[in-house]
Formats: structure tokens, sequence, C-alpha cells
């Protein structure tokens, strides 16, 4: 799977470097761990039930690509199915629920006894019929003898907006109403995620996220705003209550993701991900550009190009690390080469203002950059400050890893990576290139090749390499030196 191949590549990264490189690996290794579980359905196969007929009792489903979780369903009538219908038409599966009647479950694995103080919860949903309730994600009974569940994500049956309703470790519930008029029979990007004080609601649908629903939760600490402890079971696609199992929803869902940690808007998984990373490359000169292609900022801290055709060029590849691209601290804001009070100064004029002072790569100067302020004030850069380019570079793959931050590429900006192309390979024909690149914090894609011939910058020839979301938790930002 493409999560081991980038695991293999941190830690090819590590041994090629000094130990106290490595120690840097296994510490930032562990703070990828953001992403508990995703399922993005790719592991069935069109129109075959999660547990097929003459099949034990919810013996099948569809198995998470983090901590392999697998989601049930109960039998061929009750169960969901694999289906292909997506936001992106494209032939890649979701869980198609049909009449009301289907819906995947959790028993065991990671989520269970889960009570993060700050998270995030995501799923693309299709809801062909809006009447009543629809609980997109649910828990299956509630800690505290309450004839409602302890969580819901769901389509208000009030007024077709929708809904966060959870219960905190601190025994508040806390519920949320979306703004957005929801409609049948459309695909829309949902997120759920609370950062300790505010609960919000974040929708895609199809022209970017946009924030649909607030709410100050800081009345209570950020312990007791805390997912409440429980080993009762993830429901997707219906809900609980009073003992009963309701809402059940017609229709379909997509690239469910659980986080550890409140994202940003934009490292929340795209409605359809079209352009985002495109690797540029050029014919005539043989330079690699990497490009955002999209409408929103992206922090990228991986990528890796392959050719099967041996065509890439170490000699001619102008990596990241070589130029030094956003090596240093992210809270080193006047890029002096160490974190002080002359930091703090520029954090102050920045603060609410722009996005210089970013530690974080959220786009904006704010409070969480004055803590990272904090906690690097009086050091020094050191070892994965910066991109480190991974061992075993040779024609079939170029890779870089940047271990502790992370560079953001604004709408159309572009970084050169030299002339890493063998124009000599493939000729005047497009060559076989591919593209992964992992968002800041953990998330994998695949990006777009496009081939161009002539001076740098001409208009690319049209490309076919599909979008599709392979990893956990992603990250996009806004500012230029994000980490």
């Amino acid at each position: 799977m493409i999560e081991n191949r980038w695991s293999s590549v941190k830690r090819g990264v590590a041994y090629g470097a000094s130990s106290l490189l490595m120690l840097a690996v296994v510490a930032t290794t562990a703070s990828y761990a953001q992403t508990v579980a995703y399922w993005d359905f790719e592991d069935g196969t069109a129109g075959a039930a999660f547990t097929p007929a003459g099949a034990e009792n919810g013996s099948g489903g569809s198995v998470d690509t983090v901590n392999g979780i697998l989601m049930r369903g109960w039998d061929d009538f009750y169960g969901p199915s694999f289906s292909d219908f997506t936001p992106e038409f494209d032939g890649s599966l979701s869980m198609r629920h049909l009449d009301a009647h289907q819906d995947g479950y959790v028993l065991e694995g990671a989520l269970h006894n889960w009570t993060p103080t700050a998270w995030t919860i995501e799923t693309t949903v299709y809801l062909e019929d809006l009447a009543g309730w629809n609980t997109l994600v649910g828990r299956d009974g509630s800690t505290i003898s309450d004839p409602a569940a302890d969580f819901y994500f769901q389509n208000d049956g009030e007024d077709d907006t929708f809904r966060i309703n959870y219960l905190s470790a601190g025994g508040t519930r806390w519920i949320l109403d979306g703004t957005y008029d929801v409609q049948p029979s459309t695909w829309y990007a949902l997120a759920a995620m609370s950062d300790g004080s505010t609960l919000s609601m974040w929708l895609d649908d199809g022209g970017g996220y946009q924030q649909i629903g607030s709410l100050d939760i800081s009345a209570q600490s950020v312990a007791d705003n805390a997912l409440a402890d429980s080993a009762l079971n993830w429901t997707f696609g219906r809900g609980w209550y009073n003992g009963n199992f309701v809402d059940h929803i017609s229709g379909y869902q997509d690239n469910i993701r659980f986080s550890e940690g409140a994202l940003s808007a934009g490292q929340l998984i795209p409605l359809t991900l079209g352009d985002t990373i495109v690797l540029q490359v050029n014919k005539t000169t043989g330079e690699v550009t990497l490009s955002n292609g999209s409408a929103v900022a992206i922090s990228m801290d991986y990528y890796l190009i392959e050719s099967a055709g041996g065509a890439l060029s170490t000699a001619g590849w102008n990596s990241l690390a070589d130029q030094g691209i956003d090596a240093g601290l992210p809270a080193d804001f006047d890029g002096n080469g160490s974190v002080n009070g002359a930091d703090l100064t520029k954090w102050s004029g920045d603060y609410g203002v722009n996005g210089e002072s970013d530690a974080n790569g959220d786009g904006i100067s704010s409070g969480a950059d004055f803590l990272a302020w904090q906690t690097q004030f009086g050091q020094a850069p050191g070892p994965g400050d910066g991109w480190t380019e991974a061992g075993g570079a040779d024609a079939n793959e170029l890779a870089e890893l940047f271990l502790s931050g992370a560079t953001t590429l604004a709408p159309g900006e572009s970084i050169s990576l030299g002339n890493a192309y063998n124009t000599s390979v493939f000729g005047a024909a497009d060559g076989d290139l591919t593209l992964q690149f992992a968002t800041a914090g953990g998330g994998l894609l695949n990006g777009s090749v496009s081939y161009v011939t002539g001076a740098v910058g001409a208009v690319p020839e049209p490309a076919t390499l599909s979008m599709i979301v392979v990893l956990a938790a992603g990250g996009l930002a806004v500012c230029r030196r994000g980490r």
C-alpha cells in the first residue's frame, strides 16, 4: 500500500542521515499519527455487498487504510455495498446505502475509547431523500443512559441543514446547526471539528470549503470538551436513539476520515480533487516544476516522482533541499536563523493582520503561532527543519521529505526542480512520470502530470492522472512558509 511505501521512504531518510535525524524521524512519525481511521472504499468491487449472501453476518466490509479497522455490513440486505458512483465519476468507489435500511458499523479498533480534546470527522455524502433525520456518522448508545446517543453527525430533519450533536467528556451536550440549505441528490464534502474551545462545521459543494456553523464551547475546559470516552460502536449511514436503530440514510458516502486535531479548511478532503499539485515536465529542456493548479493554497511535506522507464535525471535535479526552501524553524518569523524576542515583535505586528508570522501553516498569524514561538524560543534549526532528500534517488525515483514542517504553494505558484527529466528517453512523446505528494500532517495524494514543449511556461498539453485521496489527515495552508 502507498502508506507503507511512504513510511519506508521516511525510514530511508533516517537511515541515510545522522543519528539526530533518525530521532527526528521517529518524533515526526509520531506526529503524523493524526489520522486515526480513513475509509476510501477502494478495496471492494462495484455492486458487491459488504457481506455477501451466505457469508457469516457482519464478516465483510471495507478496511480503513490507516489502522486496518473493518467497517462491517451485517448482511446483503442490512449492510451497504460498494458503488462506483462518486463525485469524481472516475471509476473510484463509494459506499451505497439502499432504501434507508443499510448501514456500516465498527466493532473494534482505534476509534473505540478514542477521546481526543481536538478532533475532525469528515465524510462525503449524497442524500437521495431528505425526509426525516439522516445520520451520517453516529454511535450505538449512550454512556450516561440518555435516550440520545453520544454522537450524531446528521442531516437535520427539522429544516434540512446539517447538525453536529455530541456528548462531551465533561457531560455537556453540544449541538451545532449549520446554515447551509441542503439539497437532495447532491454530493457534499462535510467536516465536523472541535479544537476544544470552538465546535465548527465545514462544507464543500464543489466551490471549496466554507464554514457553515460555529459554536463557542469554551464554557467547559478543553479537557471536558473531549469526545466522551466509550467503546460504543461507531455507525455510518444510521443513528441510534433510545435503544433503536434510527435515521437510516438513502444515498452514498465516501472518504470517511477521523483525525486527531482540528484541521484547517485547506487540510480537509475536498469534494472533487481536480488538479492540485501538478508536475509540469518540459520535453524540450527537461525542466520539471511543481505547481499548485488549484484555487487554494497547498502545504506539502513530501513528494515522490517515479518513472518506470528511467526518465529521471539525478544530475539535473535541483532538489528543494539543495535550494534551501523553507529551511529553518517555523517560529523564526524574521528569518534570522533563531527564535528570539525579535520574532515576538514581528508576531505582535502581524497578529490578526497577515500571515507573515504563521508557524503552523494555517495562513494567519494567530495565538497558535505565539504558542509555537514560546515552544521554540531560544532554539536554532536542527535536523529535519528543512527538506531532506530521500535515499535511493535514481533514474526511476526522486523523493524528498520535510520532517518538521512544510512548504506552501499559493494558487498558481510553482517551484522548479531543475532539469530532472531526461529528454532522451521518450523523445517527443510524453513520458511515464507519476507524482505523489503529501499534505502537511499526513494526507497522501496522487498528483497530475502535464507535458509541455518549448519555453518554460508553455500551455500544458492534456494530462490524465486521476486525483485520488489515498490516506489520512491532510494539510493545506495559505502562506509560503507554513509548517
